[in-house]
């Protein structure tokens, strides 16, 4: 009973100030001894809001004020802010006070008072125990105010959250799971307006089934933002055979739950994160033929990649000149149940197990690639909360080495990174150690956003004791190192980078893309040129599309920058030192086409036959083979 009554009388207490402040009458004066009686409405900022007697409203900053009236605003201010204690867990009163208080046109009050008390209670070395729970609280506050801090995350038009209920709004700050993954998975790279719009409608639609499904929503939301590119997943049919459109997101979201609800999942959407929702939610194939493939296609979790080989290859599918490959489909739909009905080739058997794995509630993925000679098309999809990826269903299916295929995140129908696979196969955003390390980068970032280099590159250094490869954290530190200390500081930056990341192929490239980039613009060509070799000669093996990729930097900077003699130097370099490894195809559209359009563009065309001819003596492709081919139309065109 005393502590319920203490509750009372500090409600009370809130409710009172917040009251008198509304209704006192008071003589304001200003710096210059004018006086104004009024009753004072906010303090926003520096921004204060009086009300005179005659109902005329004055906003002005607290600057101008007298120090007695200042002293007024500050003790008001305080004694109507909700409270906030930093070391217990916020709890959903506390929150719904903060809102109710923002949403008087105070949200930047509130973020900036929740962010005041965060940097006080933050201690690299022992942050208070909830710390984490109202860091949170407080990115969902400044990301509902029209200005956020965190700019990033800013929709183009209107606000974040304009238009959502104040039980939406609540939610979404007080449950844990859902700002983490939603502050974890947002990135600039959505359209973050239509991502408000879709949460506020799924949930509106249904609140309660909105918060039990929440992994579900978040991923349809940043998944649905946007529109897939036309030629996904692959354009070896027409657009009226196979739309390539994305469903409403709300009958998408029906579609899982009452497929959850009805038994005809092998995955609960509850179980997966929405990171690994966004795999399964990026449907194409209409409802009627998923809920088709729920009922014929049976194949468990751990032998799903049956599915793929249910297709029968079909011969006919595409026909073989000397000059090109022609692809036919002669059937009047794109059905599912067609497909498994007449067969097809490898775009058709990834579609089709793709589409049927989405219906199942699997995560799958869509893979496309070059072999040696030849396009091929796979599958991966994921077996099970504790089963890890399978990425190669199909993969050497025609007894080639198919290493350079690539899927598309629906998030951002972009190519899917490999380390984004990687750290999912290790659920490495879930773990322990990564959320103590991102507790301190989230923190640097607060520090660099106010201007603070040395105390934002000591807290990200302390993130990446604890978890090298928190890249949020890596992130700090470049900035900091660029703007601040110089580009030789930023390169070793780059490279303690690339060495932290060594077991990510990808990642380890894109630092040292990075690195030789800044070399290059200080003109250090040979140490940009040894540091982009080394990676290359590293990876043409096993992952000679990263051997391409690093190559074409510095062929790239050649183009623009050397004599003819140079450029051809270079180009032979390359040639000798990736020809033999790299895939053939891969290797003439990623540097020998460029290359060989830039010199006859420019007028060389004896330059540009000598390296074709000498690029066909390296790679030596079979006859009448698609290499072949393209190697002799380039020769021709090159010719006029």
């Amino acid at each position: 009973m005393p502590l319920f009554k203490a509750i009372v009388a500090a409600v009370l207490a809130v409710c009172w100030a917040l009251t008198a402040a509304a209704e006192e009458v008071r003589i304001w004066t200003d710096l210059e001894g004018r006086t104004i009686e009024a009753r004072l409405l906010s303090a926003e900022g520096d921004a204060v809001t009086i009300r005179r007697t005659d109902g005329r409203v004055f906003t002005f900053s607290i600057e101008r004020l007298s120090p007695e009236d200042r002293a007024y605003v500050e003790e008001q201010s305080a004694a109507s802010f909700p409270a906030i204690v930093m070391h217990r867990r916020p709890s959903e009163q506390t929150i719904h006070e903060l809102i109710r208080f923002a949403d008087e046109g105070r949200w930047k009050a509130v973020a900036e008072r929740l962010r005041s008390e965060l940097i006080k209670n933050y201690s690299g070395a022992s942050p208070a125990p909830h710390i984490r729970d109202w860091y949170l609280v407080y990115r969902w506050m400044d990301l509902f105010q029209d200005e956020p801090f965190h700019r990033e995350l800013q929709p183009r038009a209107n606000a974040f959250g304009e238009g959502w209920p104040e039980s939406l709004r609540r939610f979404a700050a007080s449950n844990r799971d859902f700002s983490s993954e939603f502050f974890r998975l947002v990135s600039p790279a959505d359209d973050t307006g239509e991502v408000s719009r879709i949460l506020k409608e799924l949930y509106e639609n249904d609140p309660e089934t909105f918060q039990s499904y929440r992994a579900l929503a978040l991923a349809i939301s940043v998944v649905y933002d946007r529109q897939p590119p036309g030629r996904w997943p692959h354009h070896q049919v027409s657009r009226d055979l196979l739309p390539r459109r994305l469903p409403d997101p709300t009958d998408a979201f029906e579609f899982f739950v009452q497929s959850h609800r009805g038994g005809r999942l092998l995955l609960s959407p509850q179980s997966l994160s929405a990171e690994e929702l966004r795999f399964t939610v990026d449907i194409v194939a209409p409802f009627e033929e998923l809920r088709w493939a729920q009922q014929r296609v049976r194949q468990g979790v751990h032998v799903f990649d049956r599915v793929y080989y249910s297709v029968e290859y079909d011969d006919s599918r595409f026909s073989r000149t000397v000059e090109e490959i022609q692809y036919h489909w002669e059937h009047s739909d794109y059905r599912l149940s067609t497909i498994l009905e007449r067969g097809g080739i490898c775009v058709d058997q990834a579609y089709f197990a793709t589409q049927a794995g989405k219906a199942r509630g699997l995560p799958t993925l869509y893979f496309s690639g070059t072999g040696n000679d030849a396009g091929h098309a796979w599958f991966g999809y994921l077996r099970g909360t504790t089963g890890g990826w399978n990425l190669d269903v199909g993969r050497y299916f025609l007894q080639d080495e198919y290493v350079t295929g690539h899927a598309l995140d629906p998030q951002t129908w972009e190519p899917i990174r490999d380390h984004d696979i990687s750290f999912m196969q290790e659920r490495f955003h879930s773990s322990e150690v990564y959320r103590d390390s991102l507790l301190h980068s989230d923190f640097a970032r607060e520090f660099l956003l106010m201007g603070d280099h040395s105390r934002a590159l000591s807290i990200a250094e302390r993130a990446l004791e604890i978890e090298s490869r928190n890249r949020d954290a890596w992130d700090v530190v470049f900035q900091v190192k660029w703007e601040r200390d110089g580009p030789d500081a930023y390169e070793q930056a780059r490279r303690d980078a690339a060495d932290a990341f060594s077991r990510y192929p990808d990642i380890e490239a894109h630092h040292i893309s990075w690195l030789a980039g800044s070399l290059l613009a200080r003109n250090e060509r040979e140490t940009a040129f040894d540091e982009l070799q080394r990676i290359s000669r590293k990876n043409r093996s096993a992952r000679p599309d990263i051997s391409l990729a690093q190559a074409a930097i510095f062929l790239r900077f050649s183009r623009e920058n050397d004599s003819l003699e140079q450029q051809i130097a270079t180009y032979r370099r390359t040639l000798s030192d990736l020809g033999n490894h790299a895939l053939g195809m891969g290797f003439y559209r990623e540097l020998a086409r460029p290359f060989f359009n830039h010199l006859s563009g420019n007028g060389h065309v004896d330059a540009a036959r000598r390296m074709i001819a000498q690029t066909r003596r390296t790679l030596n492709p079979p006859q009448g083979s698609p290499l072949d081919r393209e190697l002799r139309d380039m020769a021709e065109r090159v010719s006029g």
